[in-house]
């Protein structure tokens, strides 16, 4: 996963940052060995065109003088050459190390937000046809309600007709007057659940802020700068702002 691949890539331009002292100090050693290299004293210039060895004792000087400079220039150009190989090599397997990365960043960011914005839409269908559903319990319950009232107001007027005379104008007002308790039929809806947390990315790889966080904030970015960024390909998705 993306987590990996950037471990990956930071252990690399750690390793990438040690080779590259080890370069500059195996290097700078050579170099500076050569700028003090000097030739024996008796071997002079000849108007700057050659040199002058006036005789054997001097020629045999600088013979011991070149086998020693050759040995020593051998055997610190060694260490050079190998630790500036071995540089090139993790700095080329770094740069590639980062491109996983960035492929990696990008996929999960089109990911991410391709995810919150269809789990935005399922949830805005769902809302809808809760809200549709609603409506027609709504409908059916005050049909159940009417149909209540009207049955046990008709139970009552049946009594009036079956009373005596004398009970009738009695039990016609109660009739009148009766307003049954409709609280059974009443439908209690649970609450509207909360809106899911989806986070959508807020820097795409390769923006400021994210190179800011994922390089130039690290220990090792001022002595292994990684390549250019590779920017994320395709359309960027659009996240639709959650439904209430």
């Amino acid at each position: 996963g993306v987590a990996s691949a950037r471990g990956e890539h930071g252990t690399c331009r750690e390793e990438e940052k040690t080779l590259k002292m080890a370069k500059h100090r195996h290097c700078s050693d050579l170099q500076s060995w050569k700028a003090s290299l000097q030739v024996p004293s008796c071997v002079t210039c000849r108007d700057c065109l050659g040199i002058n060895i006036p005789d054997l004792t001097c020629m045999a000087s600088l013979a011991k003088w070149s086998q020693g400079a050759n040995d020593t220039w051998t055997e610190k150009k060694g260490p050079c050459d190998k630790a500036t190989t071995d540089y090139k090599a993790k700095h080329n397997s770094c740069n590639t190390r980062q491109l996983t990365f960035e492929l990696k960043s990008c996929n999960l960011d089109t990911a991410m937000n391709s995810s919150c914005t269809e789990l935005n839409s399922c949830r805005s269908d769902a809302i809808s046809a809760r809200n549709s559903t609603h409506k027609e319990a709504e409908q059916g319950s005050a049909s159940n309600q009417a149909e209540f009232l009207s049955a046990t107001k008709v139970k009552c007027f049946i009594r009036v007709l079956k009373a005596s005379v004398a009970r009738q104008p009695g039990l016609l007002a109660e009739c009148k007057a009766l307003d049954p308790d409709t609280g059974h039929l009443d439908i209690v809806y649970p609450p509207m659940p909360e809106a899911p947390t989806c986070s959508f990315s807020v820097s795409r790889p390769c923006a400021s802020e994210w190179l800011t966080t994922e390089y130039e904030g690290k220990v090792w970015y001022n002595d292994s700068k990684p390549q250019s960024c590779t920017p994320c390909t395709g359309s960027t998705v659009t996240p639709t702002a959650t439904p209430t």
